[in-house]
């Protein structure tokens, strides 16, 4: 889903987490542009200026703190239209965090004041929920990273959009359906009791919505020990 390398060559990619080797995952482009302070050997305003000419490539923080701009270059370069596009997409992602982190918040209340003790249908679904809008959460919060930079760097289109709206929806259907198959014990990577609470439905349902790219390859490498490799399948097919 997010694997082309070609679109922003400079980004590190990420690594995978210790804590839960199949969920692990790198932007659309297999990068994730990161948030450090400023260090010493930051390039010099020099650099910047050179690397915002015509058909140079402009690299993310922390190699560039510019979004190559000189100084006091303050105004938006989109257009109106373009920047009502990107209210609109700011506005989804947004409302989808909100939603999201309300349905957790309501299901840790009464999880946490024992109002689904003795209610193992209410406790189940709630579990199967906390893992859908964690998942939603976390692609939702990618999406917005991957977002504003690449609003900040000049590289935001319409063609993307599509990606930025069914990313988080693609993220709640595969944590759902890898908290199916923990619980199936069909991926051992986690005992099923870690599921069982909504709490740890979220913390799962999050790691594989924000790191969904390498969930699917890890879903792939799953399938293909089940029922063999497709010599006709595309490389890198299932991974997009």
């Amino acid at each position: 889903m997010r694997s082309t390398t070609a679109f922003f060559p400079k980004i590190r990619t990420h690594r995978p987490l210790s804590i839960v080797s199949m969920a692990t995952s790198s932007p659309p482009d297999g990068s994730d542009p990161s948030d450090e302070l400023p260090r010493a050997d930051s390039p010099s305003p020099e650099s910047h200026q050179a690397a915002s000419r015509p058909g140079d490539k402009i690299a993310f923080a922390p190699t560039d703190y510019t979004d190559g701009r000189e100084l006091l270059d303050w105004e938006s370069h989109y257009p109106p239209l373009a920047k009502r596009a990107i209210r609109v997409e700011i506005a989804y992602l947004a409302t989808g965090v909100v939603v999201s982190l309300t349905i957790l918040f309501g299901i840790g209340i009464r999880f946490h004041e024992r109002l689904l003790d003795g209610q193992e249908a209410q406790l189940a679904f709630a579990c199967y929920l906390s893992a859908i809008a964690a998942g939603y959460l976390g692609g939702a919060l990618f999406s917005v990273k991957w977002l504003y930079h690449t609003i900040a760097k000049k590289t935001w289109h319409l063609d993307r959009r599509p990606w930025r709206f069914l990313s988080p929806l693609l993220s709640s259907g595969l944590a759902l359906a890898v908290m199916l198959m923990v619980q199936a014990q069909l991926v051992s990577v986690l005992n099923k009791d870690f599921v069982a609470t909504p709490v740890g439905s979220s913390a799962l349902g999050f790691l594989v919505g924000y790191f969904t790219d390498n969930t699917l390859a890890k879903l792939t490498e799953i399938a293909e020990s089940l029922f063999g490799v497709n010599p006709r399948a595309p490389r890198g097919h299932g991974k997009e």
